[in-house]
């Protein structure tokens, strides 16, 4: 079978410290591979991380409840000034407008119908796609969105409260969950370098 994203154990063992400070990435052989073949699909394009699970869905639970209270106080405002956007439809629509500051993908997306087009792998490579931005729409302005694989379906909806299955979740405003979305960009940038280190 193909192979599939390591999963990082731990943030701290997973890091070899170098003399000057910096810390150097374990060899992926070093890295414990997923037990659940099934689990992950192949377009995950970094390792997992139980740490950056840990900061994902608390930053989805935060952002949620945050925007839940204001849309008790004012539900007209709340849905202008929305910080949340779940599911497929609503992500690419926010990536198109560029509203959205980050994009979480779960790592176990049903596989789709090959034959048919737009379908579930269709959409969830316009969303990959859509946040890395072409040279050309670079120079035309724009931005990177974040793009962060982790949690699967399930574990997504708990973080919103719902005990539906949940793929994606584009977030638009980070006020109130800054500092945790900080400190997993940086087990992100691990994780993407494991990955690249890996398949390369």
């Amino acid at each position: 079978g193909k192979d599939e994203p390591p999963i990082l154990n731990d943030s701290n063992t997973n890091c070899l410290q170098l003399e000057d400070g910096q810390q150097d990435v374990k060899s992926p052989e070093k890295i414990r591979k997923i037990q659940n073949v099934h689990s992950v699909r192949e377009y995950v394009r970094q390792a997992l991380d139980p740490n950056l699970d840990f900061l994902v869905s608390r930053i989805v639970k935060t952002l949620f409840e945050l925007q839940r209270r204001q849309y008790v106080k004012d539900p007209i405002k709340a849905k202008a000034r929305r910080r949340l956007v779940l599911g497929m439809r609503e992500v690419q629509r926010g990536l198109r407008s560029g509203n959205l500051k980050c994009v979480i993908v779960a790592y176990n997306i049903d596989q789709g119908n090959e034959s048919v087009h737009g379908g579930i792998d269709d959409n969830v490579s316009a969303i990959i796609e859509n946040c890395c931005p072409t040279l050309e729409e670079r120079t035309m302005g724009k931005k990177e969105t974040t793009l962060i694989f982790a949690l699967n379906k399930s574990k997504l909806g708990e973080a919103v409260g719902k005990r539906i299955k949940i793929s994606t979740v584009g977030i638009q405003s980070l006020d109130g969950a800054y500092e945790d979305y900080k400190e997993a960009v940086k087990i992100l940038a691990r994780a993407k370098a494991v990955w690249t280190d890996l398949v390369e």
